[in-house]
C-alpha cells in the first residue's frame, strides 16, 4: 500500500489532500494508496476573515464565542466527509526522514511512502523587543478572539467615562493584514466614539507590492476612516500600552496589535535532513520537492520559493499555498504512475483588500481593477468559491450565509 501523510491543514494541505483523494480514488478504494492529514486542531481556519472576527460587534457572546468560531473554523470533519481520507488530530512529535516515520503526540508511529509538510508559518517579530512579551498576535482564532476582548473591553471603558479619550489601537505592520484589520477596527469604534487608529510601516510604503494608483486609494479609505498611516517609522521597543519607534518618538495607546510579518515555522530546525535556507524556509524544487529529496514536498508559508521571472520569493498568500498544494498533489500522483514531474508557476497580479465595510479594492490584473461595493461583492464571490471548492454545495452556501449575515452588522 501507498501511504501518504500530510501534516497542516492550511489552505495548501487542504488542496493536496482533496486533490490526491480524487486522483487517487481507485487505489484508495482498492485499499491499494492511503491518505492522512494530520492537524493538531479539529477545523481548517480560513484566516482571511479573522479580521472581521476581531472587530465583530453586536454579537451575543458566549464564553467560549462559539458563534464566531463557526464562521472561520471549518471542521475537517465537513471537509472530508464521503472523502477517501483519514483525518489525525494530534501533534507530532518526531518526524523522521531517513526512516520515513511520523511519531504523533499520542504515542504513535506511522510510516510513509510520501509526505507534505505544510505546517503554516509563524509570527515575526524582526527581533524588536517586547512584542512576544507584550503585542497582540494576530495569527489564529484565539488571536482574532483575544483582540476582539480587549477592544470591547476598551469601548466599554470609553463608553461608562472610565478612560479618556480618544481610543488609540496601534496596529504594526503595513501589509495587507494590517491594512483590513485597521479600517474594520476604525469604522466599528468610530461608532462609540472618537478614536485613532495608527498604522506603522517600517517602510517607505504601505502595501509594497501594490501598484501606486491602488495604494493611493487604500490610503484615501484608510485617512477618510480615521487611521493616521504612519510610513517610515521602524518601531524599535513595544510595550503594553506604546511602541517606540527607531527615531526615539514613543506613542501611547491602549492596545498594540502585531501584524507585521510571518516567517516559517521554527519546528523545520529539529526535522534532520530538511534542506533549509539561511531565513530558516524549506528550499524547494520548481515540482515542489524539497531540494534533494525524492519524497518530501513542502508547500505554503514554510517554503522559500524564487519566482524565475521575478527573481524574488514568491509572497505568503491564500492562492499561492493553494497552487503549490495542486502541484504536490499532481507530482505524488505523477510518481505512483510513472509519469514525469509538473513545474510550478506562480502566478501574481491579483489580489483584494477589503478596507472597512462594504468596500474594498479588487485588483484583477491591470485591466480588470474594481474599487468600492464591486470590489467588496467580488471578495464575497472569491469567499463563496472557495467554500465550494472544499465543501458540498450545501454546506458551502450555509457557511457563507452564516459568515455575511454576521459579519455585515460590521458594516
Amino acid at each position: 500500500m501507498t501511504k501518504i501523510i500530510i501534516l497542516g491543514g492550511g489552505f495548501g494541505g487542504i488542496r493536496a489532500a482533496l486533490d490526491l483523494e480524487k486522483k487517487l480514488k481507485h487505489l484508495t478504494e482498492q485499499g491499494q494508496a492511503e491518505i492522512t492529514l494530520i492537524d493538531k486542531n479539529s477545523y481548517h481556519l480560513f484566516t482571511p476573515l479573522l479580521y472581521e472576527v476581531a472587530s465583530a460587534s453586536d454579537i451575543a457572546k458566549d464564553p467560549f464565542a462559539v458563534k464566531l468560531r463557526k464562521t472561520v473554523c471549518i471542521p475537517y470533519q465537513d471537509i472530508f466527509e464521503g472523502k477517501n481520507i483519514k483525518f489525525i488530530q494530534s501533534k507530532v512529535s518526531k518526524i523522521n526522514l531517513s526512516e520515513r516515520l511520523i511519531a504523533t503526540g499520542g504515542g504513535e508511529d506511522l510510516s510513509f511512502d510520501y509526505l507534505i509538510l505544510a505546517i503554516g508559518g509563524q509570527m515575526e517579530d524582526f527581533g524588536v523587543n517586547g512584542v512576544k512579551e507584550y503585542a497582540c498576535q494576530f495569527k489564529n482564532i484565539e488571536d482574532a478572539l483575544l483582540v476582539n476582548q480587549k477592544i470591547e473591553e476598551i469601548t466599554k471603558k470609553a463608553a461608562e467615562n472610565k478612560k479618556q479619550t480618544p481610543i488609540e489601537i496601534l496596529i504594526c505592520g503595513g501589509g495587507f493584514t494590517g491594512v483590513e484589520l485597521s479600517a474594520e477596527i476604525a469604522g466599528y469604534i468610530k461608532k462609540t466614539g472618537r478614536v485613532l487608529v495608527r498604522l506603522f510601516e517600517a517602510g517607505p510604503k504601505i502595501l509594497p507590492m501594490v501598484p501606486d494608483r491602488e495604494r493611493i486609494k487604500i490610503s484615501k479609505r484608510l485617512t477618510k476612516l480615521g487611521v493616521a498611516i504612519m510610513e517610515n517609522s521602524a518601531i524599535e521597543e513595544v510595550g503594553a500600552d506604546f511602541v517606540k519607534l527607531k527615531n526615539g518618538q514613543r506613542i501611547n495607546g491602549d492596545l498594540v496589535i502585531w501584524t507585521a510579518g510571518v516567517k516559517a515555522n521554527e519546528v523545520l530546525k529539529f526535522i534532520e535532513g530538511l534542506p533549509l535556507t539561511e531565513k530558516g524556509g524549506i528550499a524547494v524544487e520548481g515540482t515542489m520537492l524539497a531540494k534533494g529529496l525524492k519524497n518530501i514536498f513542502a508547500v505554503g508559508d514554510i517554503i522559500e520559493f524564487i519566482d524565475p521571472k521575478t527573481q524574488r520569493p514568491v509572497s505568503a498568500q491564500a492562492y499561492t499555498a493553494i497552487d503549490q498544494g495542486k502541484i504536490a498533489a499532481r507530482n505524488i500522483f505523477n510518481l505512483i504512475c510513472g509519469k514525469p514531474l509538473r513545474f510550478y508557476k506562480p502566478f501574481s497580479g491579483v489580489w483584494v483588500s477589503p478596507v472597512g465595510g462594504k468596500y474594498a479594492v479588487a485588483y484583477l490584473l491591470k485591466s480588470f481593477i474594481f474599487g468600492g461595493l464591486s470590489g467588496w461583492i467580488i471578495r464575497q464571490i472569491i469567499d463563496l468559491r472557495y467554500f465550494f471548492s472544499i465543501l458540498s454545495v450545501k454546506k458551502a452556501l450555509a457557511l457563507f450565509w452564516e459568515e455575511v449575515s454576521l459579519f455585515i452588522k460590521n458594516d
